[in-house]
């Protein structure tokens, strides 16, 4: 088993409750431990890595966790906390901390409003600073691979991974860590987890990995896994990595079946043409069906969800698609899917297929499926997505009431959740009906691009502010009588919980439940 190292580090169950409470206090009302920010914080690590600031990236996690406990302080004690007396945290100043925290906001966000954005593509949105302190370089994806393998075949597939100098992301369906490989050794890094692990070869990698991923098929010593392996822009790591046909003939050429082994996840099975979706590999995608891949209900459906239309156009080939059971079912999923994600370009190009515009346009034929699709599209934060499902209800349904429509299935509502202000405007404007000022208080104009992401980023309260501000709020809080103490209870609950949250185990970073379409009547 490998040995840990002796640095501990925060984990995400420890800060995902904090920038929850941030996000909700610069009015974006996304929940972070629900949707997954782990990906962020493993993409982060990775570009500290790179920059040889692994043991700051570890600091600064432990001085926001410390900050923290200064609200707690504060809540118990009714005053200020003392200075801290940590010498690690000496160097560092609130600038730091809120570029930090800013950076993994940054790595996360995007995908939450960029609907052409996947948990996948966390990696390939941070940047470097050039030497003259304002060109910006991008990070270098040298490799990436979709696999799923038992621990034996991974081992093998690690060792001939290992570039020295290269940072990788590691992801399952449900989770992600990052590996940094440094003197010939893997140094893993799990945002659930509190210390760095450090593991010799590609045997304990592997062995590691059946322990951090919650979802591996431990009967069967399963891993579906996503890589993507990275280097600084200043640095190429220069490693010859191995052909996916070198990678796939050694895997099949005992057993050609295992080319269809899965993973079950939420009781949908997860393959290497899956896994390959996810990453929108069209070269490994097309290399799954030479080997015999010949189950792709649930990668159409993962296309659809991840705006994957490199890999739609793919399984949407004719000598691919006549490999789908029960076909309506899975095209009338999987707009569903677009819809609910808000992946307009996916939704789009579903439609443009005559064979799922015919399976879809009979599902919304019935009136409780038309409500359905509506209410799932308000909440997805993509007023294009809206205007795309009303426009095609309003060309396949004679004499609808679209704003009868609205509000019976209380879309707006449902959009009032998304957080999104124009999709409720929308809405408003579809019905008839005005935006009330209680209503857009609590709404934000979702920015529509990475730098649209940054800059409203850029304009949150600092993290420091805003730990600062909570700590004076407690202390205000705090008052003689019993009534008051009752409501000091009742208000500082969420902050008292900011470090014993219970683990989410039903939710997942990069798996929206795939819940299985009925025949052509649409969802349930």
């Amino acid at each position: 088993m490998p040995k840990p190292s002796p640095t501990e580090v925060t984990s995400q169950l420890t800060l995902v409750p904090m920038l929850n409470l941030y996000l909700q206090a610069n009015k974006i009302d996304l929940k972070a431990n629900k949707t997954g920010i782990c990906n962020g914080l493993a993409a982060v690590y990775c570009k500290y890595a790179l920059e040889d600031k692994e043991e700051e990236f570890l600091t600064m996690l432990q001085y926001i966790e410390h900050k923290g406990k200064e609200i707690l302080y504060a809540q118990e004690h009714g005053v200020a906390p003392p200075p801290s007396t940590n010498d690690k945290f000496s160097n560092l100043d609130d600038s730091k901390a809120n570029k930090f925290i800013g950076e993994v906001l940054f790595a996360y966000l995007p995908k939450e409003f960029n609907k052409t954005l996947n948990q996948d593509d966390s990696i390939q949105l941070l940047k470097f600073l050039d030497k003259d302190g304002v060109t910006q370089k991008p990070i270098v994806k040298e490799y990436n691979l979709a696999l799923v393998a038992d621990v034996k075949d991974w081992s093998q597939i690690f060792n001939k991974l290992k570039g020295e100098g290269t940072a990788w992301t590691v992801g399952t369906p449900t989770h992600a860590i990052s590996v940094f490989v440094k003197n010939g050794e893997f140094r893993v890094y799990d945002p659930n987890h509190t210390l760095i692990d450090i593991c010799k070869d590609g045997k304990a990698l592997a062995k590691l990995l059946t322990t951090v991923f919650p979802d591996n098929d431990k009967a069967a010593a399963l891993l579906p896994l996503t890589i993507n392996i990275c280097s600084h822009p200043d640095k190429p790591s220069n490693h010859e990595y191995p052909t996916k046909e070198w990678i796939f003939k050694n895997l099949l050429k005992k057993e050609p079946g295992k080319i269809n082994q899965f993973m079950e996840i939420n009781g949908h099975k997860f393959d290497s043409l899956a896994m390959a979706v996810l990453q929108n590999d069209v070269a490994q995608i097309r290399l799954c069906f030479e080997k015999g891949a010949n189950n792709p209900e649930v990668a159409l459906q993962l296309a659809a969800r991840d705006n994957r239309l490199d890999a739609l156009d793919v399984l949407l080939e004719d000598e691919h698609r006549k490999l789908i059971k029960n076909p309506d079912k899975v095209y009338v999923e999987s707009c569903r899917l677009a819809l609910e994600t808000g992946r307009y370009e996916a939704f789009e190009r579903l439609l443009k297929d005559e064979a799922i515009n015919t399976a879809f346009c009979s599902s919304i034929r019935d009136a409780k499926n038309r409500a359905d699709f509506l209410q799932l599209v308000a909440t997805s934060g993509s007023p294009q997505c809206i205007e795309k499902l009303v426009d095609c209800y309003q060309k396949n349904i004679a004499d609808i009431d679209i704003p009868a429509l609205i509000k019976s299935s209380n879309a707006i509502g449902a959009a009032e959740k998304s957080g999104n202000k124009r999709s409720v405007q929308l809405l408003c404007n579809l019905a008839g009906v005005e935006l009330q000022t209680s209503q857009e208080k609590s709404l934000v104009d979702f920015p529509s691009n990475d730098k649209e992401t940054r800059t409203l980023i850029e304009g949150f309260c600092t993290f420091i502010q805003f730990i600062n501000d909570m700590i004076h709020a407690a202390i205000s809080l705090i008052l003689p009588s019993a009534k008051k103490q009752e409501t000091l209870a009742y208000t500082n609950a969420p902050y008292a919980r900011l470090f014993k949250p219970a683990p989410d185990k039903t939710e997942s970073p990069l798996l929206a439940p795939l819940t299985t379409a009925p025949d052509k009547s649409g969802p349930q």
